[in-house]
């Protein structure tokens, strides 16, 4: 799929096996989206599964955007592709976002606790799910290559000739 604006995005519908992505990237992409199902944590013995996309875009390549769809409204989250990273190793994140593995018998899974001034939202997803959505993102910008990827000059110069604003 191309967007406005000339971006390829490679579209990860949930469960998608890895070898079906591959054969979808035939052209270099500039963005990806994969289609989740998280589990919100509403108690000990009870989940409630609310979907989610996740978009990984060249143009903002240390970012990772997180829409939840509720059924009442879309609640976007943005982090640091990073700190989804490390989240599936260890504990990480300070403040609004706290990213973690953890295991449900022999599942791995990530858990997404997300704090705003509304309250706590704990969300889980199978481990898997999150590995496939970054080697895709990988393919897009390299780790160690996110810099590479960002125009800085362009930047100031779209600053500087129409003042600050989304760029």
């Amino acid at each position: 799929m191309t967007r406005a604006g000339g971006t390829n995005v490679v579209s990860l519908p949930y469960g998608t096996p890895p070898e079906e992505v591959s054969q979808m990237q035939h052209d270099l992409p500039t963005a990806v989206t994969a289609e989740l199902s998280l589990r919100m944590v509403v108690d000990a013995d009870r989940t409630v599964e609310v979907p989610c996309t996740m978009e990984y875009r060249a143009d903002e390549p240390y970012a990772v955007y997180a829409t939840f769809h509720t059924g009442v409204a879309d609640i976007g989250w943005v982090f640091a592709r990073d700190l989804l990273v490390e989240g599936m190793q260890r504990p990480s994140g300070d403040g609004d976002i706290v990213i973690s593995p953890e295991w449900h018998g022999r599942v791995p899974q990530v858990v997404l606790a997300l704090n705003s001034p509304s309250g706590l939202a704990v969300m889980e997803c199978d481990r898997s799910h999150i590995e496939v959505f970054l080697r895709h993102t990988y393919g897009i910008v390299a780790v160690g290559e996110e810099s590479a990827s960002l125009d800085v000059d362009g930047c100031i110069e779209a600053i500087l000739r129409e003042g600050v604003q989304e760029v």
